[in-house]
């Protein structure tokens, strides 16, 4: 008798050990590597972290027509370089940028706010040339899809797929892409935004 209830205490524990939980309903997928990386996985918008905040982080914008954008952090209200523009293409596994321009705060002061903490009041844009142009040249490692990402786009089938890579010797996760449909939208959204000039940006909004 005691061997017969031995043997089912420890059939039930097993049951409950495999069963799901709330916990366990999103299981981890393994990522899939990419060995051969073309433009077309480059394109669209990558950020320094995979989450989402009240604003862009620290992030490197590649475009089809080749033109390149870099944008720094979004909620940084001290910082004087908004952001860099350039050219950018793919070759031998490694991406070349040409940093041409950057657009900068001038004047103005420090101000605090409550809502969103130290910021700048009363300045002005300036469009900086870089002369002679930087040329920064990075290998591509580790290009892979991440699908353990937490996305608030989260379902079954797409799991928080992201492209990831480490380039510049800082990893960045794409979170934004012309071809996938739950980020095409906000992609289009901002490629065109950022056609404009800088003090032209957001008028709708």
């Amino acid at each position: 008798m005691k061997k017969t209830l031995l043997i089912i205490i420890a059939t039930v524990i097993l049951i409950s050990s495999c069963s799901p939980t709330q916990n366990s309903v999103r299981q981890k997928k393994p990522d899939i590597m990419i060995t051969k990386i073309t433009k077309e996985h480059f394109i669209g918008c990558w950020q320094i972290a995979p989450s989402f905040a009240a604003g862009i982080m620290d992030s490197h914008w590649f475009f089809e027509d080749g033109k390149y954008r870099f944008g720094f952090n979004e909620m940084d209200g001290l910082k004087r370089i908004i952001e860099r523009e350039g050219i950018w293409k793919i070759e031998n596994n490694k991406v070349e940028i040409t940093i041409v321009s950057q657009t900068c705060y001038e004047g103005g002061k420090i101000i605090w706010d409550d809502a969103f903490g130290y910021m700048r009041e009363d300045h002005e844009l300036k469009l900086e040339m870089i002369e002679p142009p930087k040329i920064l040249i990075y290998e591509i490692i580790d290009l892979r899809y991440d699908f353990n990402v937490d996305d608030i786009h989260f379902n079954e089938e797409n799991q928080g797929k992201y492209l990831t890579a480490t380039f510049g010797s800082k990893q960045y996760w794409k979170i934004r892409d012309p071809k996938d449909p739950y980020k095409k939208q906000l992609w289009e959204y901002y490629q065109s935004e950022y056609a404009k000039p800088i003090d032209q940006r957001w008028k709708d909004d």
